[in-house]
């Protein structure tokens, strides 16, 4: 197919590099429509007729959409040498939107990856989704490097020792996308905090249940469906609270505010107890407990005339 439309291009000599420009940048888009339209249509149908999961994530939306953008890149690089002049920019820019366009199937791909263990009963508690981050992370700045590499000219080791010399920078940079990958590692370790449990912290106002554990967030959905997003590292440095254990033991502590005039506490008198024990919930605890009291006063010689000796209700 390529070379019939060589052939009707060489036909025509009139076209200039602009025209030729066009023609392939509409034949690019062209073929990135079918690619993406009919093509992938066909492999979803396929995929989604089995019952695997591994296809799932290896031909999920997202891997797929990207993956189609390399047919038009194919196109443009078959057809750049219709282009002499351009031959050599249009190769450079070429490859580096191949590197990057492989950079980000891979890292659609490790999200895929991600949410399917999030997804399992084994991994979806676990904050395993900062560990994904950090791999796309070191594969977004592996591609930057090979990138500009590759449009300056450099080798990649060249530009990594040029690098060296900014590691200062770097780490004031990546500074908190550091200190949250540790505490990443400590929360997983330790079992600190999971999807799902109950937290307070104070000091940012959340108390909820967490819903996302990130590289660099967590968030927190309160009780009034407020989000409260809390940087990773700081669920280490300051202190909160995990009701996960009152959670897993079934019980519950209900916290309730009983106001009590002390002006009102005092012995109960006669007709009070003649009132109270006229109610059934408590007319045999009454009983029995007037009984021991009177036991208890008699057996003492407690003289009940001074209400502070012995015992009262």
């Amino acid at each position: 197919m390529i070379k019939k439309i060589d052939d009707i291009l060489k036909q025509f000599n009139w076209l200039d590099n602009n025209i030729k420009f066009l023609l392939i940048l509409i034949l690019a888009l062209i073929s990135y429509y079918i690619a993406k339209k009919i093509v992938l249509r066909v492999i979803k149908r396929l995929v989604k007729s089995t019952n695997t999961k591994l296809d799932d994530i290896l031909f999920s939306d997202r891997v797929l959409s990207r993956v189609s953008f390399f047919v038009p890149l194919f196109i443009v690089n078959s057809f750049s040498y219709l282009l002499p002049e351009y031959k050599i920019p249009l190769k450079l820019i070429i490859s580096s939107f191949g590197i990057l366009i492989f950079i980000s199937v891979l890292t659609a791909l490790l999200n895929s990856i991600s949410e399917y263990f999030e997804a399992t009963e084994k991994y979806k508690e676990r904050p395993i989704k900062g560990y994904f981050q950090v791999v796309i992370i070191i594969l977004y700045i592996f591609g930057s490097i090979l990138i500009i590499g590759n449009l300056i000219g450099e080798s990649p080791w060249t530009i990594l020792t040029g690098l060296g010399a900014l590691t200062a920078v770097l780490l004031l940079v990546f500074r908190d996308t550091i200190l949250s990958f540790v505490a990443s590692i400590q929360i997983s370790s330790y079992d600190l905090v999971k999807v799902g449990d109950w937290i307070e912290v104070p000091k940012y106002a959340a108390d909820g249940d967490v819903i996302d554990i990130s590289l660099n967030v967590i968030k927190v959905q309160n009780w009034d469906k407020t989000i409260t997003v809390i940087p990773t590292y700081k669920l280490i440095e300051d202190s909160f609270k995990n009701w996960r254990g009152m959670t897993l033991s079934g019980g519950r502590r209900i916290k309730r505010a009983v106001f009590i005039d002390q002006s009102s506490v005092k012995f109960c008198t006669k007709e009070m107890l003649d009132k109270f024990s006229k109610f059934q919930l408590i007319k045999e605890y009454l009983s029995n407990k007037l009984i021991d009291i009177n036991e208890y006063n008699k057996k003492n010689n407690i003289d009940e005339s001074v209400l502070v000796n012995g015992r009262h209700l």
